[in-house]
């Protein structure tokens, strides 16, 4: 017998090289392996992917659906911001317009002009079209009493209410194209004028500088100044006698420093430190000295040589001086110093 090792004639045919046509038309070999599978996962992973491209084109819309409004937030929302203010300030300009007029004695109808007014150049009109395209005539509401807040129905008080539309950047492509605006002040109707002596140093105990101002402090007041220098005394050396006075009232120490007022009225001198400048608007009433000094370039206009006021706060019947209360305890009306009718607010007391 022979044997048939290495003859091809006689070999197994090789079925893995011999494929066949399967009925849905992939190739396969009979027996070992499958030439149609490799295709069919490659067409399967293609898809997966086109599948996911898709997922990411959906993502990215929202997310960038995300990204305008809020950068339509934070634009137009110091777009806002910014108009508020606008809008607080011409409600509290025009409230205080509002008020002097009627502290003035003005009418309803002057009053509400002169708050519209003010407010209109503020940039806020009465007449406007509100972000729903109506026309609105509440752009300026001037109350007098308020309508609202801790002060409603109370007289002598003037209510401003101011409103505008705005228009916005990005909020418009989220549906927001517009926003209202407005604000709210109240302001007091009183007489404005001010006392003649609100700003009094009375105290005549000292050797000088009744009055200090330190590290480069600054005081303005719109009415008068009066310092009681008589701490000097009134005789030789420094006899009240032209500009030879006894006592120093004030002094401003500080580089930058400045003492002013509508008037200012000493009795004795004055003297300022480190080219501070102290001025007035005008004299005083009965001023016949106010020396300019020469290191000041500003007109000074503060008196001298004016006379000794008594207390303002004083009443016939307890003395020229203003005692305070014992400790714990509340000022008494007529009481020392303590005008006579005066109303004593409750919780007041001496600490």
């Amino acid at each position: 017998m022979s044997s048939n090792v290495g003859d091809p004639a006689m070999s197994p045919p090789d079925r893995a090289s011999t494929p066949e046509i399967r009925p849905d038309g992939r190739l396969q070999s009979i027996g070992r392996r499958s030439f149609g599978r490799p295709v069919a996962l490659i067409r399967r992973l293609r898809g997966a992917r086109e599948g996911q491209r898709g997922q990411l084109l959906v993502v990215f819309t929202l997310a960038l659906v995300v990204i305008i409004a809020s950068a339509g937030l934070l634009i137009d929302g110091g777009m806002a911001y910014t108009n508020r203010r606008q809008a607080q300030n011409a409600a509290d300009t025009a409230a205080l317009a509002a008020a002097q007029n009627l502290a003035a004695g003005g009418t309803t109808t002057t009053m509400t002009a002169a708050g519209t007014s003010i407010a209109g150049s503020n940039l806020f009109n009465a007449n406007y079209t509100d972000c729903g395209g109506t026309s609105r005539t509440n752009g300026v509401v001037v109350n007098s009493p308020p309508l609202a807040g801790a002060f409603a129905s109370q007289s002598g008080y003037v209510e401003v209410v101011v409103n505008r539309p705005m228009k916005t950047g990005f909020s418009a492509i989220v549906g927001q194209p517009c926003w209202m605006i407005s604000a709210r002040a109240v302001a007091v109707a009183n007489n404005t004028t001010v006392a003649p002596c609100n700003f009094c140093s009375l105290n005549n105990t000292s050797q000088n500088h009744t009055l200090v101002l330190n590290n480069s402090a600054a005081l303005r007041v719109d009415g008068e100044i009066y310092v009681n220098s008589t701490n000097g005394g009134t005789t030789d050396p420094c006899m009240l006698k032209e500009w030879n006075v006894c006592g120093d009232a004030f002094d401003v120490f500080g580089a930058g420093g400045s003492i002013s007022a509508k008037t200012i009225a000493v009795v004795g001198g004055w003297e300022t430190h480190d080219q501070n400048i102290a001025t007035a608007d005008q004299p005083a009433i009965g001023c016949t000295e106010h020396p300019q000094p020469p290191s000041q370039l500003q007109t000074a206009n503060v008196c001298v040589h004016m006379p000794t006021l008594t207390d303002p706060l004083n009443n016939s019947t307890t003395g020229s001086v203003v005692n305070p209360p014992a400790f714990g305890s509340k000022p008494v009306a007529g009481v020392n110093g303590c005008p006579v009718g005066a109303t004593v607010p409750n919780g007041t007391t001496q600490t």
